[in-house]
């Protein structure tokens, strides 16, 4: 049944009710772009900025990362929690060993432009690469050279599949791409599955995520549409227009067959995924910039501060994660606590239930 959840504020006193962060730091002096937190280590965590800073924090132990010529777009752990891998504006990658005492960066060679995307294997320190050069790189971290390197698709984002048998990327050009990696030559073969077409989007795809059965992919894309695709049969099961404006991210949960998608309208809609019926919706005011599923707890975060979270069997509003002043551009949430980088230069921590 569907069910739509004003969600506002009546009072100023009603407004600052909510979650005050456990610990605030200022040592970016512009936007914080990026947040990652140690998969094993709950007292380390990296961060990365416009301005042109990445730092290690562990416990009270704060390691700036030096040398970088311009923003660090995105800072992510690898799945074992060795290495650490930073990704520049300029097309930079850098990754580090953080079981070396030195901390001595590992450039990874090959990227002309701006890093779009970048994510780690699920499974081993392998890490891929999208590029506003038309370039996605695959990299086995501890070996010299990419084990593939695959051009000509303008992409805006480029993810494993959960198994890690698969990537997939979604592009400007509106088109889905999936490459099987257990074929040694997946850079220079056809993809295993492309996904384009009048059924699917008509303008450039923002958003992706792949279920847990690794076949099923949700998409949505700048106008608002969402899409559900088969990869194994190469088809379209679901199309719908969710919003006015860009469905700028969504993911499926692990918990439920939902989905959640959210809007630079400042709309967050939950669906079930067999039937695409809207089980309820609610609008956090702004525009959302990422949503993450904790069990059955949807976080949200966005423009104007916005960090939220909802009980996504109802849509009720759980808990306001107070402090930022200005938009949340990334959060990460493990052990317990949620880190969270903003334009309003803060790293914020917050503990979560």
């Amino acid at each position: 049944m569907e069910e739509h959840i004003e969600h506002t504020d009546e009072t100023e006193e009603e407004e600052q009710e909510g979650e005050f962060p456990v610990s605030e730091l200022d040592f970016h002096t512009d936007s914080v772009m990026s947040v990652s937190i140690h998969p094993q280590d709950p007292e380390c965590f990296a961060t990365g900025g416009v301005d042109d800073k990445a730092f290690l924090i562990k416990g009270e132990d704060a390691h700036e990362f030096a040398d970088n010529q311009d923003s660090i777009s995105i800072v992510r752990f690898s799945s074992e929690g060795k290495f650490l891998a930073l990704a520049c504006m300029d097309g930079s990658v850098s990754v580090y060993n953080l079981e070396c005492p030195e901390n001595l960066p590992k450039k990874l060679e090959g990227p002309q432009d701006e890093v779009l995307s970048m994510e780690w294997h699920r499974k081993g320190p392998v890490l891929v690469v999208g590029c506003a050069d038309l370039s996605i790189w695959v990299w086995h971290v501890e070996k010299q050279d990419p084990l593939g390197v695959i051009y000509g698709h303008p992409i805006n984002l480029v993810k494993f599949s959960p198994n890690g048998r698969f990537l997939y990327s979604a592009g400007k050009d509106a088109s889905l791409k999936v490459w099987d990696l257990k074929n040694p030559d997946f850079a220079s073969a056809p993809p295993a599955s492309t996904i384009q077409g009048n059924t699917f989007h008509s303008s450039e795809i923002v958003s992706a995520d792949m279920h847990s059965d690794n076949n099923l992919i949700l998409t949505g894309d700048c106008e608002g549409t969402i899409c559900i695709t088969n990869r194994s049969r190469n088809s379209v099961l679901h199309r719908i227009r969710c919003f006015e404006e860009s469905a700028e991210d969504l993911a499926f949960c692990q918990e439920m067959n939902w989905i959640a998608v959210g809007s630079l309208t400042g709309e967050v809609k939950v669906y079930e995924v067999e039937t695409m019926q809207m089980r309820w919706g609610i609008s956090v005011g702004e525009g959302v910039v990422k949503l993450v599923w904790s069990g059955l707890d949807l976080f949200v975060g966005g423009i104007g501060g916005v960090l939220e979270s909802f009980d996504a069997r109802n849509g009720y509003l759980k808990n306001k994660y107070l402090g930022h002043e200005d938009t949340v551009l990334d959060f990460d949430i493990k052990h317990g606590k949620m880190i969270s980088g903003s334009d309003d230069k803060k790293v914020l921590i917050h503990l979560v239930s």
